[in-house]
């Protein structure tokens, strides 16, 4: 048996560049790419469900922004199956295209998996040119007069992805952590804590990947200093996906700017818990402001959190490109048109014994996803099997 090369792990599971490090004696080499976050979260459920099937290499291609070597696009055009995210602006149907045209022999053996339900990427033209020869991987089911049965060869339900459930955890354990009486903050750029009192009303700002309008509500929650007597403490964490994007940094630059000398949470069981701290600070909050498009909002619902979604945040692309029906965000959280209510729904909803926050509570509790504990979600292990019909 030849031997193999192994690599040094990456951030996105095992990361094969160089031709001497497949196993030349697996039977099948399987690439995955996925651009966003959300997209990367889920084919790490994939690698992971792939490490059982003995004859398979799997070869995984960086994504955030970051670009593609010639040697990982040789992988992919020579691969028995390719199982893509659905990320922003759809650079896996490029890349899904490519390889279609440089090995025809793919056809049928391209996988797409939702991070998030109903976003199948049907609104990406190019997507729906080469959709007869992809499958869909969906969270839930598709109804059967649904656009992906017409657009993809076939649709396979999977699940909720697998790390659904540890990310409600750590919403709780955040939770736990206001409660426990060591919640500190601090005024960025200092050292100096101080304890979060019971006055505090702290709101969570979960940065979408848009600097501009991150600013924009930025500026609007900094201008409340108290309400009904509270200090408002104003908490904001960048999202991961605004990475490598030359584009952004000078209005990245102009948001921070604007956040030096704020308070801000410096609990570094929260802040300092790396691809956790997003969930936790959601559990930590009173109120957290988020996109509508975020995954975290059906999360919100499933663990009673109140949240705000101002739809003003949804940006004329998203709308073009997403197949999300944003209208199903009210389902989940509080939403307002503009962020210029953001004040009088967040003093609505502070008071847990308010009528805002009580029938939030009740809409949470009647269209909330259901998870058994005992029955964790299992999304890997079912892509692969999906996969695993169409090739041997």
């Amino acid at each position: 048996m030849p031997p193999t090369q192994k690599t040094a792990p990456s951030p996105f599971g095992m990361l094969l560049i160089h031709r001497e490090d497949i196993d030349l004696t697996k039977k099948l080499t399987v690439t995955l790419y996925g651009n966003d976050q959300g997209a990367n979260n889920v084919l790490d459920a994939v690698a992971k469900a792939a490490e059982i099937h003995p004859d398979v290499n799997i070869v995984r291609i960086p994504g955030l922004n970051v670009g593609i070597p010639d040697g990982m696009r040789e992988h992919l055009h020579t691969s028995s199956a390719a199982v893509f995210g659905i990320s922003t602006g759809m650079p896996e149907a490029q890349l899904a295209a490519e390889a279609l045209e440089k090995n025809p022999g793919l056809s049928g053996n391209i996988f797409f998996t939702e991070d998030f339900p109903s976003s199948s990427g049907i609104h990406d033209p190019l997507l729906r040119r080469i959709g007869r020869h992809a499958r869909l991987c969906s969270i839930m089911n598709v109804p059967d007069d649904a656009a992906e049965r017409v657009f993809y060869k076939s649709v396979h339900t999977v699940g909720w992805p697998d790390h659904w459930l540890p990310a409600m955890e750590n919403i709780r354990t955040g939770a736990a952590l206001r409660r426990s009486g060591s919640f500190m903050k601090r005024q960025r750029g200092s050292f100096v804590e101080q304890h979060v009192t019971a006055d505090d009303a702290v709101v969570y700002v979960s940065g979408f990947r848009d600097p501009e309008s991150e600013t924009a509500a930025l500026k609007q929650l900094l201008a409340i200093k108290e309400i009904d007597g509270r200090p408002l403490l104003v908490h904001f964490r960048p999202h991961p996906g605004e990475r490598n994007h030359p584009d952004l940094q000078r209005a990245i630059r102009e948001r921070d700017a604007l956040l030096d000398g704020q308070w801000e949470i410096a609990s570094a069981e929260i802040v300092d818990s790396g691809a956790f701290a997003d969930m936790r600070l959601i559990g930590a909050a009173d109120v957290t402001i988020a996109h509508p498009g975020a995954t975290s909002t059906f999360l919100a619902a499933a663990t009673r959190v109140k949240m705000i979604c101002p739809l003003d945040l949804i940006t004329a692309r998203q709308r073009l490109e997403s197949s999300y029906d944003y209208a199903l965000t009210e389902r989940n959280v509080r939403t307002i048109d503009r962020l210029s209510d953001l004040r009088t729904t967040i003093a609505g909803l502070l008071p847990n014994d308010s009528p805002e926050a009580t029938a939030l509570r009740k809409k949470q509790e009647k269209n909330a996803i259901r998870f058994d504990a005992t029955r964790p979600p299992s999304y890997g292990k079912n892509v692969m099997e999906v996969m695993r019909e169409f090739i041997t």
